[in-house]
């Protein structure tokens, strides 16, 4: 699933829907922050995101290690509970 530093809140909402909906059918999801071009420079809001993922599904999912930056994509390894 990706996402983007300047995401609305209303395509954050539908994201982490349809993230508890492949969680649920125990599927694995590799959320993605994308940068374009001078966001790079703010990894740490990309982080914030992440980690606002996390909390946000809570229980219905573990996650396996940190972020890892991988180019211009941080990228995030979530598992079905």
């Amino acid at each position: 699933m990706k996402f983007s530093v300047r995401i609305s809140d209303h395509d954050y909402g539908y994201r982490l829907k349809r993230i508890k909906e492949f969680l649920a059918d125990k599927d694995t999801v590799l959320a993605t922050v994308q940068f374009k071009g001078r966001e790079i420079t703010h990894i740490d809001l990309g982080e914030a995101m992440l980690n606002r993922l996390v909390t946000d599904l809570g229980k219905d999912a573990r996650v396996t290690g940190k972020p890892t930056l991988r180019g211009k994509a941080l990228q995030l390894l979530i598992l079905p509970k």
